[in-house]
């Protein structure tokens, strides 16, 4: 067979039932490349619902990024609690905390918040314990907690002004849409929704990725990726028990 001319173009008709294969294993080797993932979901929502003097709870430190972020929002007047399991993540936050001069707003709990179900970012042997009907009222209600989610909106006694919840579908026994269900039932609207790198998401989309997510970690065609980031506003007609806002 003669050689291709140089320059030519091949081009490949691929089946649409292959199409999804391919984006899935696209966005399997680019969460290897990305390993510990990003938080811009969370970080993409944060502007939506924080305000400067806002006293933000987040369940689920991470790496920190998120901290800093709500850190930069509240600025001076307001404050930042994290509860973090894994002992790892503990130390990280703090020093990106002490690095950043931030520690007189941020306070930072070596803590269990709910049941254990994934916590990872080192070992949570030694972790104090707190009930979620023990959260402290807030403005702004953050959880990024692998799977315990669930047991927090369930037992939840605060009202925040806000709740934004990075979903994971794959770490609970309830219906993918629970959590989304539950803040409906709690008086909350749904004002943003993203994939985890923060692209934003239609309703429809954000079902989708959910669904998809329940057995494993999946991307949408647009590139969003599981798991879905969710902010929601509580009614206007009730204005919850933050601590000095109003709402948003």
């Amino acid at each position: 067979m003669d050689s291709l001319l140089p320059g030519a173009t091949i081009l490949l008709m691929i089946p649409p039932a292959f199409a999804d294969i391919i984006i899935q294993f696209r966005g399997f080797f680019h969460d290897i490349a990305e390993r510990g993932g990003s938080e811009y979901g969370i970080i993409s929502a944060h502007p939506q619902v924080i305000r400067p003097g806002d006293h933000v709870v987040i369940v689920g430190g991470g790496d920190g990024r998120t901290v800093l972020s709500a850190a930069d929002l509240i600025r001076e007047e307001g404050s930042v609690t994290v509860y973090e399991a894994g002992d790892r993540s503990v130390q990280q936050i703090r020093s990106l905390v002490a690095a950043t001069g931030i520690t007189d707003v941020c306070t930072i709990h070596h803590t269990l918040v709910g049941p254990h179900i994934d916590v990872y970012g080192g070992d949570y042997s030694e972790a104090s314990f707190l009930a979620p009907e023990d959260l402290p009222p807030c403005d702004v209600l953050e959880l990024d907690c692998e799977g315990a989610e669930v047991a927090i909106l369930t037992s939840l006694q605060i009202q925040p002004r806000a709740i934004i919840v990075e979903i994971h579908p794959r770490c609970f026994r309830e219906d993918p849409q629970w959590v989304l269900d539950r803040l409906a039932e709690l008086g909350y609207t749904i004002v943003y929704r993203s994939g985890h790198e923060g692209i934003e998401l239609t309703e429809d989309e954000a079902h989708l990725l959910l669904m998809r997510s329940r057995i494993r970690r999946t991307y949408l065609k647009n590139g969003a990726r599981s798991p879905v980031v969710v902010a929601a506003l509580r009614n206007a007609s009730d204005k919850g028990n933050g601590l000095y806002h109003d709402q948003v």
